[in-house]
């Protein structure tokens, strides 16, 4: 039941940090038309900015490990949370396209 209750803690968490960086990265860009899309840099900022979102999700995770109670193993919650950030991050931009 920790697992379970580990995994479903990471979930939540990872999607409230996908969908924050979507919207605040990834929305306005997508909405441009391809003449105004901007230069190679931007979308390369945009990409590492996006990377340290996903580091500082995963080191506040473990820096919480010792705060969570027992009853929510921290190793799920850290594997449910770094699968969610990755799958939404990829479902996002489809979504747009459908």
């Amino acid at each position: 039941m920790t697992y379970a209750l580990g995994a479903v803690v990471g979930i939540a968490f990872g999607a409230v940090i996908a969908t924050i960086k979507y919207f605040a990265l990834w929305r306005g860009y997508m909405k441009k038309d391809a003449k105004d899309v901007g230069s190679r840099n931007d979308v390369l900022l945009r990409c590492l900015i996006s990377y340290f979102i996903n580091a500082f999700a995963l080191l506040v995770v473990f820096l919480v490990r010792n705060v969570i109670p027992d009853s929510c193993n921290w190793i799920a919650m850290i594997v449910a949370t770094a699968v969610t950030i990755s799958l939404l991050g990829k479902l996002y931009p489809v979504s747009k396209m459908v």
